[in-house]
């Protein structure tokens, strides 16, 4: 069985590094970017099972990212993480069809739990 790989898109390493190994500890392939144009260049090159994504970010924010990813991966499920209670941005994910929102800072068992479930609900493929 192929492993499912999981794209974390975060601006700081520790959150990156964090969610790699949460990742690794349940036997899931992670992958990483710093923005969201570099999501948007690895969601083209490595093709991931899901998207954990920050929405701030330099460069290119996750909300702009996301947008992109629905408008061509339209499949691919999308998870948004943010520090702050932005209700405009959380309002555009959540149309734009963002499967869950995390808040900072994470309850890793939380963290767990939900990305067994996500991943769980299917194995689609997009494109």
């Amino acid at each position: 069985m192929a492993q499912k790989a999981i794209l974390i898109v975060d601006d700081q390493p520790g959150v990156r590094t964090l969610l790699s190994l949460l990742c690794q500890e349940e036997g899931l392939m992670a992958d990483t970017a710093v923005n969201g144009l570099d999501a948007i260049n690895k969601i083209k090159e490595v093709r991931p099972k899901m998207v954990v994504m920050d929405v701030r970010m330099p460069v290119m924010d996750g909300i702009a990212a996301l947008q992109w990813i629905k408008k061509h991966y339209s499949d691919l499920p999308v998870i948004i993480m943010t520090a702050y209670a932005e209700e405009k941005s959380l309002k555009i994910a959540k149309e734009t069809g963002v499967v869950d929102v995390w808040y900072k800072p994470f309850d890793i068992d939380e963290v767990r739990v939900k990305l067994k479930e996500l991943l769980s609900q299917g194995d689609q493929s997009y494109g």
